[in-house]
């Protein structure tokens, strides 16, 4: 039989929080980690995103498109290459569908990676 005061109770349940992984699904949630939130904002997962995409794609190409980052129903980071809007000669907007860009979810808390494909 195990014999626990109370002290070292609240120690083992406190560490067992934070070794738990975090889910946060609202932007701003509490990550469950002594660090918070491990990409706390645009600028960092954008920078994420950046390193990922130039391990698969040359700096010309990825000029071509353009990189946006915002939050996912999840409160997470969705990064994704989008074609930038294109007109005719005559001025008239030419859509565009798919493009071959990458994409990828970026984990608020733990900063893992998820879903990365290219985009057709």
């Amino acid at each position: 039989m195990i014999v626990l005061r109370r002290g070292a109770l609240w120690l083992v349940a406190l560490a067992a929080l934070a070794a738990s992984p975090c889910h946060a699904s609202t932007p701003g949630a509490r990550c469950h980690s002594p660090f918070g939130a491990l990409v706390p904002d645009e600028a960092t997962a954008r920078k994420i995103a950046v390193a990922i995409i130039g391990a698969h794609q040359s700096r010309t190409q990825a000029r071509t498109y353009l990189l946006k980052v915002g939050r996912d129903e999840d409160g997470n980071w969705l990064a994704y290459q989008a074609i930038p809007d294109q007109r005719s000669k005559t001025g008239r907007m030419v859509v565009t569908e798919g493009g071959g860009g990458f994409e990828m979810i970026i984990d608020q808390c733990t900063a893992q990676v998820s879903q990365f494909y290219r985009a057709k």
